[in-house]
Protein backbone atom coordinates (compact mmCIF):
# COMPACT_ATOMS: atom_id res chain seq x y z
CA UNK A 1 0.00 0.00 0.00
CA UNK A 2 2.57 2.63 0.62
CA UNK A 3 4.59 1.14 -2.39
CA UNK A 4 1.51 2.59 -4.55
CA UNK A 5 1.41 6.18 -3.15
CA UNK A 6 5.02 6.35 -3.22
CA UNK A 7 4.54 5.79 -7.14
CA UNK A 8 1.75 8.03 -7.11
CA UNK A 9 3.71 10.97 -5.79
CA UNK A 10 6.63 9.72 -8.43
CA UNK A 11 4.42 10.35 -11.22
CA UNK A 12 3.11 13.78 -10.45
CA UNK A 13 6.26 15.22 -9.51
CA UNK A 14 8.07 13.86 -13.46
CA UNK A 15 5.24 14.82 -15.26
CA UNK A 16 5.66 18.79 -14.76
CA UNK A 17 4.04 20.80 -17.48
CA UNK A 18 6.35 23.11 -20.18
CA UNK A 19 6.48 26.84 -18.24
CA UNK A 20 5.70 27.92 -21.54
CA UNK A 21 2.05 26.56 -21.54
CA UNK A 22 1.44 28.27 -18.36
CA UNK A 23 2.35 31.88 -19.67
CA UNK A 24 0.35 30.91 -22.80
CA UNK A 25 -2.82 32.17 -21.73
CA UNK A 26 -1.43 35.48 -20.85
CA UNK A 27 0.62 35.62 -24.25
CA UNK A 28 -3.21 35.19 -26.19
CA UNK A 29 -4.92 37.27 -23.78
CA UNK A 30 -2.47 40.39 -24.70
CA UNK A 31 -2.78 39.55 -28.36
CA UNK A 32 -6.21 39.57 -28.47
CA UNK A 33 -6.24 43.04 -26.33
CA UNK A 34 -3.72 44.13 -28.68
CA UNK A 35 -5.48 43.41 -32.50
CA UNK A 36 -9.22 44.11 -30.74
CA UNK A 37 -8.21 47.63 -28.64
CA UNK A 38 -4.26 48.82 -29.20
CA UNK A 39 -3.96 48.77 -32.70
CA UNK A 40 -7.70 49.91 -34.07
CA UNK A 41 -7.09 53.14 -31.47
CA UNK A 42 -3.82 54.16 -32.61
CA UNK A 43 -4.60 53.62 -36.15
CA UNK A 44 -7.92 56.15 -35.39
CA UNK A 45 -5.51 58.57 -34.00
CA UNK A 46 -3.18 58.76 -36.95
CA UNK A 47 -5.80 59.59 -39.08
CA UNK A 48 -7.72 62.24 -36.92
CA UNK A 49 -3.56 63.74 -36.82
CA UNK A 50 -3.96 63.56 -40.45
CA UNK A 51 -7.35 65.53 -40.42
CA UNK A 52 -5.83 68.46 -38.25
CA UNK A 53 -2.72 68.65 -40.40
CA UNK A 54 -4.32 69.09 -43.41
CA UNK A 55 -6.86 71.76 -42.37
CA UNK A 56 -7.22 74.78 -44.37
CA UNK A 57 -9.46 78.21 -44.61
CA UNK A 58 -12.54 77.73 -45.02
CA UNK A 59 -13.10 74.44 -44.39
CA UNK A 60 -16.46 74.11 -42.44
CA UNK A 61 -15.89 72.01 -39.05
CA UNK A 62 -17.48 70.36 -36.55
CA UNK A 63 -15.78 71.05 -33.04
CA UNK A 64 -15.82 67.99 -30.17
CA UNK A 65 -18.47 70.55 -27.87
CA UNK A 66 -20.61 70.17 -30.94
CA UNK A 67 -20.20 73.65 -32.23
CA UNK A 68 -20.51 74.37 -36.46
CA UNK A 69 -18.03 76.90 -38.10
CA UNK A 70 -15.59 77.83 -40.79
CA UNK A 71 -12.08 77.91 -40.24
CA UNK A 72 -10.68 81.60 -40.75
CA UNK A 73 -7.32 81.52 -39.70
CA UNK A 74 -4.68 78.95 -38.35
CA UNK A 75 -1.90 79.22 -36.71
CA UNK A 76 0.47 76.30 -36.76
CA UNK A 77 3.18 77.04 -34.61
CA UNK A 78 0.78 77.65 -31.55
CA UNK A 79 -1.46 75.07 -33.13
CA UNK A 80 -5.12 77.01 -32.88
CA UNK A 81 -7.21 78.05 -35.39
CA UNK A 82 -10.02 80.62 -35.59
CA UNK A 83 -13.37 79.39 -36.64
CA UNK A 84 -15.90 81.77 -37.26
CA UNK A 85 -19.49 80.74 -36.06
CA UNK A 86 -21.09 83.81 -37.86
CA UNK A 87 -20.88 87.25 -38.74
CA UNK A 88 -18.20 89.10 -36.77
CA UNK A 89 -18.09 85.60 -34.49
CA UNK A 90 -15.16 84.20 -34.44
CA UNK A 91 -13.62 81.70 -31.27
CA UNK A 92 -9.74 80.85 -31.26
CA UNK A 93 -9.43 77.34 -30.13
CA UNK A 94 -6.93 74.33 -30.34
CA UNK A 95 -6.54 72.13 -33.46
CA UNK A 96 -7.11 68.88 -30.93
CA UNK A 97 -10.78 70.43 -30.23
CA UNK A 98 -12.08 70.28 -33.76
CA UNK A 99 -13.52 66.95 -34.56
CA UNK A 100 -14.51 66.52 -38.23
CA UNK A 101 -14.15 68.30 -41.27
CA UNK A 102 -17.49 68.75 -42.88
CA UNK A 103 -17.78 67.77 -46.91
CA UNK A 104 -19.52 70.31 -49.19
CA UNK A 105 -22.52 69.21 -50.54
CA UNK A 106 -21.38 69.64 -54.30
CA UNK A 107 -18.22 67.40 -53.53
CA UNK A 108 -20.83 64.69 -51.81
CA UNK A 109 -22.84 64.86 -54.72
CA UNK A 110 -20.51 64.12 -57.43
CA UNK A 111 -18.81 61.10 -55.46
CA UNK A 112 -22.58 59.59 -55.12
CA UNK A 113 -23.01 60.42 -59.12
CA UNK A 114 -19.79 58.73 -59.69
CA UNK A 115 -20.98 55.44 -57.23
CA UNK A 116 -24.54 56.03 -58.64
CA UNK A 117 -22.78 55.28 -62.70
CA UNK A 118 -20.00 52.69 -61.45
CA UNK A 119 -22.88 50.62 -60.14
CA UNK A 120 -25.24 50.94 -63.18
CA UNK A 121 -22.11 49.95 -65.78
CA UNK A 122 -21.43 46.91 -62.83
CA UNK A 123 -25.27 45.94 -63.16
CA UNK A 124 -24.60 46.38 -67.33
CA UNK A 125 -21.83 44.08 -67.65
Amino acid sequence: MLNAIAHASEATTTAQANPIMGFLPIIIIFAVFYFLIIRPQSKRAKEEQTMRNSLQIGNKVVTTSGIFGTISEIDNEKGVVSVSLAKDVTVVMYKTSIANVLKDKKEETKTEKVEVKEIKEEKQS
